[in-house]
């Protein structure tokens, strides 16, 4: 769940004004024209941390697949 408040446990909390506006947009846009992608750093313009604690071995594959949707994303907003 995406939801308001400032707490969690498993969901993603971002405050009622933030959370609000994301529905608002959801609804304008149309669930079939959204994606979600959660990610550590912005792979479109940042590298991981050097100080990154140690990571499961599927780790590097799933960043791998994480920057290829977010290379879709620079594609499509220029």
């Amino acid at each position: 769940m995406i939801h308001g408040k400032s707490c969690s446990i498993g969901c993603l909390a971002m405050g009622d004004e933030a959370a609000e506006e994301l529905f608002v947009l959801a609804a304008e846009t149309g669930i079939d024209n959204i994606s979600v992608i959660l990610s550590p750093v912005d792979f479109r313009t940042d590298k991981l941390p050097a100080d990154m604690p140690e990571v499961p071995d599927w780790t590097p594959e799933l960043y791998a697949s994480i920057k290829r949707e977010l290379m879709k994303l620079l594609k499509t907003t220029r």
